[in-house]
């Protein structure tokens, strides 16, 4: 009797921890999906971020050119003052080119979520309900 009611114990399962562990793990899938929807988001304030930083890079060569003064060009010889231009103006490039690859990595999260996140979530979802009932 007592070996019967050990392995009855064994063979037993919790319905609610297997129901817990079955939303915890919903819940995590959609928060994954929420934040790659999220990181695509970020992408307009990251280019508006290089954006800003552009202008005022910009705005520092102009002065550097118009021979403005400039506390990061202060105390720096002539030389100094040219190598720090041509700095300048290569990281300027840069920065051009990482707002255009911003909207270009938009497109690319966007199409990603909307033709492969979305409906293998889908999928996946609809055949675990399916088993589930």
């Amino acid at each position: 009797m007592k070996g019967k009611i050990e392995s009855l114990s064994k063979e037993l399962k919790n319905s609610f921890m297997h129901i817990r562990n079955w939303i915890k793990l919903e819940m995590m899938n959609m928060e994954t999906l929420v934040l790659a929807i999220h990181e695509k988001d970020l992408c307009y304030q990251r280019k508006h971020k290089s954006m800003k930083a552009l202008q005022e890079q910009q705005k520092l060569l102009k002065k550097i050119d118009e021979g403005k003064f400039t506390f990061k060009t202060m105390l720096k010889s002539k030389s100094s003052k040219d190598t720090y231009k041509l700095e300048l103006l290569q990281s300027i490039q840069q920065k051009e080119k990482d707002i255009d690859n911003w909207d270009e990595i938009k497109k690319y999260i966007t199409v990603y979520i909307i033709e492969k996140a979305i409906p293998l979530y889908q999928d996946r979802k609809s055949i675990g309900y399916q088993e589930a009932i």
